[in-house]
């Protein structure tokens, strides 16, 4: 995003999810935007990045699409304002 932060999800991965009956796999990546800035058509070689994948978060059976999707977006804004301190 271009402040760095984790914005709204979409529903689509969430429907499947729940769908299908499968877990989702949340990977929260920090510091790409030194990477690619926004805007540009130039990609650093070098960069420092941390990748945290987090535990798969299985679908329950009252879960939503809304429930889901702020289950999984509560526990990645948290991770990464843990990556970040």
């Amino acid at each position: 995003s271009e402040n760095g932060e984790i914005h709204a999800f979409k529903n689509g991965a969430f429907k499947l999810a729940i769908e299908k009956k499968i877990p989702l796999l949340p990977v929260v990546i920090d510091g790409t935007g030194a990477t690619s800035p926004k805007k540009s058509a130039t990609v650093s070689k070098t960069a420092d990045l941390e990748i945290e994948i987090c535990k798969p978060i299985e679908v329950g059976e009252k879960d939503t699409v809304e429930t889901l999707k702020e289950k999984v977006r509560s526990l990645m804004v948290d991770k990464l304002s843990q990556m970040r301190s």
